[in-house]
């Protein structure tokens, strides 16, 4: 499974228009609401852990106020792997965890 990051959050590079294993945030690389919906119910451990037993990514947790609110997969860059897509750290707090705050 190839996994491939886009330029941006809104961003399909050309892999993924023809690669229906690959993680995007829009387009046919997207999971289905209700499947990140269930990955959603605990905190998306099972996706971080798929991906880190896929590709051997370690599992890492977002606190807010000293609680997990997300598990998620790093690779050794600076992109995060979730069910809604592959982000920089930076995007990942805009698109992800902010909206959890709130």
């Amino acid at each position: 499974m190839d996994l491939i990051a886009g330029a941006g959050s809104e961003i399909t590079m050309g892999a993924a228009r023809i690669n229906p294993t690959t993680i995007t945030t829009v387009g046919r690389g997207r999971f289905s609401p209700e499947q990140v919906r269930q990955w959603e119910v605990d905190r998306c451990v099972a996706f971080a852990v798929a991906i880190e037993r896929l590709r051997g990514w370690p599992v890492h947790t977002t606190h807010i106020g000293g609680q997990v609110v997300r598990f998620q997969a790093e690779d050794a860059s600076d992109w995060i792997y979730d069910p809604l897509g592959i982000f920089t750290a930076a995007r990942f707090g805009d698109a992800v965890v902010e909206p959890l705050v709130h």
